[in-house]
C-alpha cells in the first residue's frame, strides 16, 4: 500500500524569519525602527533559547541596525559562527526582471562584503522570496556570485502545473545549475494577524495543510517551513509550540534550523535524482513595470 504524499515527510525544518521591503510606505527612519523591534526580539529569543534560529536576509536591513546597537555585535559573531543565524541574500533583495546583470551581481558582491567581511558569516543561499519574476540567466549570477542555493516564493504558476517540483535543480542558458526551493505555500507562515491565534490546534492545523500541500510537489521526505512574515517580529510562542509538539512525539519532526542546513539533507537524500528545470518564472503580478 502506498503512502500518501504527506504521509512521506519525516521532517520539518522550521526558519524563522522576516521579509523585509526597502521603500513601500514608510520612510527609511521607520523602516529601521520597524528593523531594530524585528531583532531585538531575535536576539531576546536567541540568547533565552539555544535551539532557536534566526534567518537574516538583506545587508540593507541589519546595517542600521548593527550601527546603532555595537552592544549585540559580539553575540551576532557568535551565534552566526556556532550555526544559529544564517545570513543570506544580497544587499537587499532585487527586482530581477529590470536591472542589468552587473547590478544584480553587485547586489551580492556588497550584500556579501558586509555580512562576511564585518559579520564573519558565510552567504551561500540567494533568498529572493518575494521577487516579482525570475529570468532564465538569473541561476549562473547567483552561482557565480557564490550561491549554493536558491529559495523563491514567486513565479510557478501552480495552477497552471500543479504537479511543478518545488525541489530541483535551476539550469541556465550556459549550463550552470542551482540547488533550488520553491515555497510552494509562500514564504509567510505561522503569523496570524492576531500572534494569540497562534496556539496548538491552529499550528497543528497549519502544519498539517502545509504538508499536504508541498508533499505533492516532491519526492524527497524532509521540507523547508518558514516561521515570519513581512515585518514580523519572532513569536516566543513558536519555540512553546515546536517543543510540545517534539515532546508529545508528534509525527513529522519540526526543528528550528536555517536554509543551508535543510539544503544539505536534501543533497545527501536526493542527489543527482532531482528535476532540471530550464525556464524563466515570469510572468507575474503582471503590470507591475507599468
Amino acid at each position: 500500500m502506498s503512502l500518501k504524499p504527506g504521509e512521506r515527510i519525516r521532517k520539518i525544518f522550521a526558519i524563522p524569519h522576516f521579509h523585509y521591503d526597502v521603500e513601500w510606505w514608510k520612510t527609511e527612519d521607520r523602516y529601521n525602527e520597524d528593523v531594530s523591534r524585528i531583532l531585538d526580539g531575535a536576539v531576546e529569543l536567541l540568547e533565552k533559547n539555544p535551539d532557536f534560529t534566526f534567518t537574516i536576509d538583506q545587508a540593507l536591513a541589519l546595517r542600521p541596525y548593527w550601527e546603532a546597537h555595537p552592544e549585540v555585535h559580539e553575540k551576532i559573531r557568535g551565534w552566526v559562527a556556532e550555526g544559529r543565524i544564517e545570513l543570506v541574500g544580497g544587499f537587499c533583495s532585487p527586482d530581477e526582471n529590470i536591472p542589468t546583470g552587473e547590478a544584480q551581481a553587485r547586489q551580492y558582491i556588497y550584500g556579501k562584503r558586509f555580512f562576511e567581511d564585518i559579520l564573519g558569516g558565510r552567504v551561500e543561499t540567494a533568498w529572493e522570496i518575494d521577487v516579482f519574476g525570475h529570468p532564465a540567466q538569473y541561476a549562473q549570477i547567483a552561482a557565480r556570485s557564490g550561491m549554493k542555493q536558491y529559495v523563491f516564493a514567486r513565479g510557478i504558476q501552480n495552477w497552471r502545473d500543479p504537479k511543478a517540483p518545488s525541489h530541483f535543480y535551476w539550469e541556465s542558458p550556459d549550463g550552470t545549475r542551482l540547488l533550488s526551493n520553491w515555497l510552494s505555500a509562500h514564504y509567510i507562515g505561522f503569523t496570524p494577524l492576531e500572534p494569540s491565534l497562534l496556539n496548538e490546534k491552529s499550528f497543528k492545523k497549519e502544519l498539517t495543510a502545509r504538508i499536504g500541500y508541498e508533499a505533492t510537489h516532491t519526492d524527497a521526505p524532509i521540507l523547508m517551513f518558514p516561521f515570519g512574515s513581512d515585518f514580523s517580529i519572532p513569536i516566543p510562542h513558536w519555540i512553546d509550540l515546536v517543543r510540545e509538539w517534539k515532546n508529545k512525539g508528534e509525527s513529522p519532526e519540526v526543528e528550528f534550523s536555517l536554509p543551508r542546513t535543510f539544503f544539505n539533507s536534501l543533497r545527501e537524500i536526493s542527489g543527482e535524482s532531482l528535476p532540471v528545470l530550464k525556464e524563466e518564472f515570469n510572468p507575474i503580478l503582471m503590470g507591475t513595470y507599468e
